[in-house]
C-alpha cells in the first residue's frame, strides 16, 4: 500500500511556505517616504532652475522604496508639477528626495 501522495505533503508546505517568506522580504523593503528640510526643498528647487540641459542625479520615493536615475530632463512641467525625462519616465515632483547635475564643466 505504501505512503502514497502523503510522502509529497512536506515539500508542499514548504512551496508555501517560499511564498510567504516572499511577502515578508516585499513588506520588509517597504519604507514611508522620508521628510525633506527646507533647505533641500530649496536644493532642489534651485537644481531644476538652473537646469541648463546636463545629466543630473534624480533620487524619488515611489510605491514604498527609493529610486535613484541618472539622466537628461527632457521637460519641466511646472503648471502639472512633473518632470519628464528623457526616456518618457514622469516623476511628480513631490516624489523628488535630492536632484543635483552630476556633469562637471571645466
Amino acid at each position: 500500500m505504501g505512503r502514497g501522495m502523503k510522502k509529497w505533503n512536506a515539500y508542499k508546505t514548504l512551496q508555501e511556505q517560499f511564498e510567504d517568506l516572499d511577502n515578508l522580504y516585499e513588506k520588509q523593503k517597504y519604507m514611508q517616504k522620508p521628510t525633506i528640510s527646507e533647505d533641500e526643498i530649496e536644493q532642489i528647487n534651485y537644481a531644476l532652475t538652473s537646469y541648463d540641459g546636463q545629466k543630473i542625479l534624480i533620487k524619488y520615493y515611489r510605491g514604498g522604496q527609493i529610486f535613484e536615475i541618472k539622466t537628461y530632463i527632457k521637460k519641466i512641467d511646472s503648471y502639472h508639477r512633473k518632470l519628464i525625462l528623457q526616456d518618457e519616465e514622469i516623476i511628480r515632483f513631490d516624489e523628488l528626495l535630492h536632484v543635483e547635475s552630476i556633469d562637471m564643466y571645466f
